[in-house]
This record gives structure tokens, sequence and C-alpha cells, in this order.
């Protein structure tokens, strides 16, 4: 996997992460919405039980899922600091922030060639490193 590719999937992280969260507030307002029963309502009572329970078996596995995508983040954010500083804040703004590359000289104090050199210099030292991983 190329160092472009590999930052680039903290995107798809943070968007899967979102829908999950949705996800995870309905089945918790869902399983929030079966308390209150009457004894009269003995039928009734054990099916919504269940759908409690499922309720709840959904969102604690939601979970477990959006905590597995944030260790995944985390990782790809651990690897992409072991890069010099200004490499770092260079691809950090551009995959993690979502800033545009033009954008980054202003927000810097630096010129658009410094901060190109400095994305390509990080992306290739990152590669090194994603390289070396891999064994």
């Amino acid at each position: 996997m190329t160092a472009e590719k590999y930052l680039e999937q903290v995107k798809k992280i943070d968007a899967i992460i979102l829908n999950k969260l949705k996800e995870y507030k309905r089945w918790v307002d869902a399983a929030e919405g079966m308390g209150g029963f009457s004894v009269s309502d003995r039928v009734q009572t054990t099916r919504n039980l269940h759908r409690g329970a499922d309720a709840i078996a959904e969102y604690i596995d939601l979970e477990r899922e959006i905590k597995e995508l944030k260790r995944q983040k985390n990782e790809v954010i651990g690897t992409l600091q072991q890069l010099p500083c200004d490499e770092y804040k260079v691809l950090y703004k551009i995959f993690i922030e979502g800033c545009m590359l033009k954008e980054l000289p202003s927000q810097l104090d630096k010129s658009y060639d410094w901060v190109k050199k400095k994305k390509r210099v990080g992306l290739k030292l990152l590669q090194d490193i994603l390289d070396e991983k891999k064994g």
C-alpha cells in the first residue's frame, strides 16, 4: 500500500465511524424505549423484551466496532507521528484534518513550494516506514 493510500484510509474510517455512531444512537434509543411494561402485556412484553435484548446486543457490537475503527485511525496517526515535525504537520493537516494543499501556505506561514516539498518528502519517509513494517 502506498503512503498516500495508507493516509487516505483515515477519511473512510471517519465516515464509517460517523455512520456507526448514528446507528449506535438508534439502537440505544430502541433499547431505552423498551422499559415500563404492565402485567397485562405478558405476550407483548416477552416480544418487546427480546427486541430490547436484541437492541442492547446490537449497540454493544457497534461499540466494539467503533472502538476498533478508532484504534485503526490512531495506528495511522501514530505512524505519521514518526515523521520529522514539518513533514508531520503538513501530512496531518492534509490527510487527517482534510485541509487542501493550497490552504496550507497561509496556515503555516510558508510558501506553496515549501508545503509541496514537505508533502513529497513526508510521503517518501512514510513509505519507507511502511515498507520497513512489512519486513
